[in-house]
């Protein structure tokens, strides 16, 4: 009796630097790891989802963002909610420096696992060179991170976390 909440809209295109840096900073933000919004509102404050995530993908003409829950289906209006909830409020106040930081931390720690690896490093400049990305573009990764401020996630949330943007869809 589980019910898997997807909730997504249009998001940044892969050309847009900075903002698209910042989307995954955002990301991160809303449904990463055990830090995150999702996380805490909907497994630890109210109990209802067994499993949470917000991924961004951008590719050249189009992005597209979506959060996702499973949740025992009893409880899908009180999940809905709790995701409305969260966009809107980043919508309307923006973040926490401290989660900022803390979703800067998480990426980079990723970044580092994943230049132990060749394979990862050649997949990592090949989906960049696809994309129209040159080398200089992957080396400067560490500097489009740390330009990630709350202005910017706010510019983000204001123009893709609307209900003209969203779709929902729960597959049981």
């Amino acid at each position: 009796d589980q019910s898997i909440i997807n909730w997504g809209g249009f998001g940044c295109k892969s050309n847009e630097g900075k903002r698209n840096t910042a989307f995954y900073v955002l990301a991160q933000i809303i449904g990463g790891e055990i830090n995150s919004r999702m996380f805490e509102e909907l497994r630890e404050n109210l109990g209802v989802a067994y499993s949470i995530g917000f991924d961004n993908t951008s590719l050249c003409d189009i992005g597209y963002f979506q959060a996702s829950a499973i949740v025992d289906s009893n409880e899908e209006k009180a999940s809905l909610e709790a995701i409305g909830r969260i966009l809107k409020d980043i919508r309307d106040r923006g973040v926490e420096e401290i989660e900022i930081d803390t979703a800067r931390n998480y990426i980079r720690g990723q970044r580092l696992q994943d230049e132990e690896s060749v394979l990862s490093q050649s997949g990592q400049l090949a989906q960049l060179d696809i994309l129209g990305f040159d080398h200089e573009y992957y080396l400067k990764r560490d500097e489009r991170l740390k330009a990630v401020d709350n202005d910017l996630i706010k510019d983000i949330a204001e123009a893709y976390f609307n209900e003209d943007n969203y779709y929902i869809h729960i597959y049981k």
